[in-house]
């Protein structure tokens, strides 16, 4: 699984985190991932509704490659007249 990095902005005295652009950015503005915004115990702010969950995506594991199969030619064997012989390959 991988954690989608989202970005979120912090002030340097406050308590909650904030979407770009919100209005409460205007003296202070730091930029972080949501996850380091948690760690540090800030909040969503209710005014510009940024993300609240960090997003975590699975990776699709890669599928198995197909063995390779190996053609063998076999002869046709016909018996005639007291001898084997061959007329044909056959796939």
């Amino acid at each position: 699984m991988v954690a989608i990095a989202q970005t979120v902005h912090y002030t340097r005295t406050g308590k909650k985190y904030h979407s770009d652009g919100c209005q409460y950015l205007r003296r202070s503005d730091y930029e972080c991932s949501l996850q380091e915004a948690l760690n540090m115990g800030l909040s969503a702010c209710s005014r510009c509704d940024p993300p609240r969950q960090v997003i975590v995506k699975k990776l699709k594991p890669k599928p198995k490659p197909k063995p390779k199969t190996k053609i063998v030619k076999t002869p046709k064997i016909s018996y005639i007249n007291n001898r084997y012989s061959v007329y044909s390959w056959r796939v």
